[in-house]
């Protein structure tokens, strides 16, 4: 089996984790599927099974920044929940859509997935997920029965200061995201780095 076929082997099998999770923690309680929880574990199966079923028939992976776009929406979810349910993170089968798939997809990128030619502005991709979906949870508090999360109802909480955290937040996940792509390219060789100095006494830089 050559590599793009066991890539897209355990892209499949990594998606069944993903929509697996979500349809055993969410039967029997659908109206809870706009939780950032759902949604980011649901958004990383499909992309990752998509991503599977290109390669077999395309004989090519799907571009980095998609897996890369995954490991940073899941990143949000651990972050969220050690700051406000940590208890998700310890307790019962919340852990597997809270903790576990998230550590899955963090391995799998950083392994797996060869980002040396993904460039620091390709990070920018992982923040329109998060974006749409703050501005989702927003307007679903406000034209719906309920706000989604209340740390987040925005029948309570100003307009300016939940722009703040939204902004905050972004913030936060652009750096993780330039965190796991430099970690991916240090893991794949895809760094440079400085070597000896040259006949004009200039360092120059190996790739």
């Amino acid at each position: 089996m050559n590599n793009i076929k066991r890539k897209a082997f355990a892209n499949i099998v990594l998606s069944f984790l993903f929509l697996g999770t979500v349809i055993v923690r969410y039967i029997g309680c659908w109206d809870k599927c706009v939780e950032m929880t759902f949604m980011s574990n649901a958004a990383t199966g499909v992309v990752l099974l998509i991503g599977g079923v290109y390669a077999l028939i395309f004989k090519r992976d799907i571009p980095h920044f998609l897996y890369l776009d995954c490991a940073v929406l899941m990143s949000s979810v651990v972050i969220a929940c050690s700051i406000f349910e940590p208890t998700f993170l310890v307790v019962g089968f919340a852990i597997i859509p809270h903790l576990v798939n998230p550590i899955v997809i963090f391995v799998y990128y950083l392994k797996f997935c060869n980002g040396r030619n993904c460039k620091v502005p390709h990070v920018l991709t992982a923040l329109v997920f998060p974006t749409a979906y703050y501005v989702f949870m927003v307007l679903f508090g406000v034209l719906g029965s309920h706000a989604v999360y209340p740390q987040f109802d925005p029948n309570i909480i100003s307009v300016l200061n939940l722009s703040l955290v939204g902004a905050s937040a972004l913030v936060g996940l652009f750096v993780v995201g330039v965190v796991l792509l430099i970690g991916n390219k240090a893991l794949h060789g895809g760094l440079k780095r400085f070597g000896k100095k040259d006949e004009n006494g200039e360092t120059a830089i190996i790739e």
